[in-house]
Formats: C-alpha cells, sequence, structure tokens
C-alpha cells in the first residue's frame, strides 16, 4: 500500500472541509426558515419573555412604492427621554395612524414625566431602557454598567409596575462584555438600521426632506433610530 504523503493528506483535509461546509450550508439552509419566518418581518421574540419588537408599518399601510409590491415593514423607535414639547404632539400622530413604537428613556424623564410614561404605556407602545443616567458605558466598570440597566429597571418597576424588557446602548457604544451583562440582565439589545441627525432642538432638519430620507431608507424588518423633536412629530 503506498504511503500517505503530506500533499496527498492535505488534498484529504481540504475534500473533507468542502463536504463539511456543504453540509452545514445544507442544514442550515433547512433550518433557516425555522429560525426566521419569512413573516416575522421585524419582530424578534425574547426567550422566556411575553415580549417582542413591534412590528409596524408606516402609517399602517403600504408605503410608497410600485403598485402591488410587498408592504414594507418597518419599527420606529425613539431615544433619549423625549421633550415635553413635542412628545405630545408625536403621539397624538402615532394614535391617529394606530403606530406603535418603542421609546428608549433615560431615568430622569421616565421619573419626572409620569403622565406622558403612562400615556405610552396605556396607548400601546413599548417602553425600554436607555441607561439609567445616559453615560458611555465602556468607560465604566462592570458593577458600574450594571447599576445602569438595573437601576433604571428597579425604578420603573416601581413606579410603573412593569420591567423593561429592551435596552438601548447610550450613544450606541458598547462591546461583547456589555451585550453579555445585558443578555444576563434579562434585557435584549436593540440597535438600528437606521438614524439620522434629529436630535439638536435648535437643528431640526427640513421635515419634507426627512420625510423623504426616511422613505427611501426603508425595508422589510427596518430599524429607525428617531427622536421626539419637532421635525419627526410634524412628519408624524
Amino acid at each position: 500500500m503506498r504511503r500517505e504523503t503530506n500533499n496527498d493528506r492535505q488534498q484529504r483535509l481540504f475534500v473533507t472541509g468542502l463536504l463539511i461546509s456543504a453540509a452545514v450550508g445544507a442544514l442550515i439552509g433547512l433550518l433557516w426558515p425555522l429560525w426566521f419566518p419569512a413573516d416575522s418581518a421585524c419582530e424578534t421574540t425574547i426567550p422566556d419573555a411575553s415580549f417582542s419588537v413591534p412590528t409596524l408599518a408606516m402609517g399602517g399601510t403600504q408605503l410608497p412604492g410600485e403598485e402591488g409590491a410587498a408592504m414594507k415593514i418597518c419599527c420606529l423607535t425613539f431615544d433619549d427621554g423625549p421633550r415635553n414639547s413635542t412628545t405630545g404632539r408625536l403621539l397624538d400622530g402615532l394614535a391617529l395612524r394606530e403606530v406603535p413604537a418603542t421609546f428608549f428613556l433615560v431615568g430622569s424623564y421616565a421619573r419626572n414625566n409620569p403622565d406622558t410614561v403612562r400615556r405610552m404605556l396605556d396607548e400601546g407602545h413599548t417602553v425600554g431602557s436607555h441607561s439609567a443616567t445616559h453615560k458611555d458605558m465602556t468607560t465604566l466598570t462592570l458593577s458600574e454598567a450594571r447599576a445602569e440597566i438595573t437601576g433604571f429597571n428597579d425604578e420603573f418597576e416601581q413606579l410603573y409596575g412593569q420591567r423593561p424588557a429592551v435596552f438601548r446602548f447610550p450613544e450606541g457604544v458598547f462591546s461583547e462584555q456589555l451585550l453579555a451583562l445585558a443578555a444576563n440582565e434579562g434585557m435584549y439589545s436593540v440597535f438600528w438600521s437606521y438614524a439620522t441627525v434629529d436630535w439638536d432642538p435648535e437643528n431640526q432638519p427640513d421635515p419634507a426632506e426627512a420625510l423623504q430620507n426616511a422613505l427611501g431608507a426603508a425595508h422589510p424588518g427596518a430599524i429607525y433610530l428617531l427622536h421626539p423633536m419637532a421635525t419627526n412629530s410634524e412628519i408624524l
């Protein structure tokens, strides 16, 4: 029997690797529809929690596009403790169109604006955590970072009788360790696929241009990061 050479061994390992890759690819292809059903859009179920990221269509109707095209389902999320001057108008617009949204609040807003927060909850919106004090959590110790999550959750539960299940990192700054920390505290970290410079009340984008840009970025499963400012209130 001919002794196996290094070239033979390398060729055998290469062929074995191709076969394994093909088998794994086929298995993923079979399981993918079970993991991510086609009709789930951006709805993401959290294990062991009766919560899902709200699934919605802007205005509750098909977004502008070719006639007969599939409806683009998107998620609207609002950050940074809404300003009272525009939040009422924003909630009015969402209610008029029967569109649910997710609001990520900081601790001071949840504490100081109970009427607005209760309205969000009563009208079917989801309220999540944007941390207790909106610090860059990558600059904190693990115990301090944990306190940013648990501090908000504990106070919110005491004030409103429910514990948030979704979390958005302040400024979107995170690490794998912080992702694991949030998950260990029962939080689902939510990011975004579209954001715009709309957080400065003194420098708001033009509503018509902002709407056009937002619609242009729409796709099934899109997650919009917005702020409850004058422009977005006018659009809704």
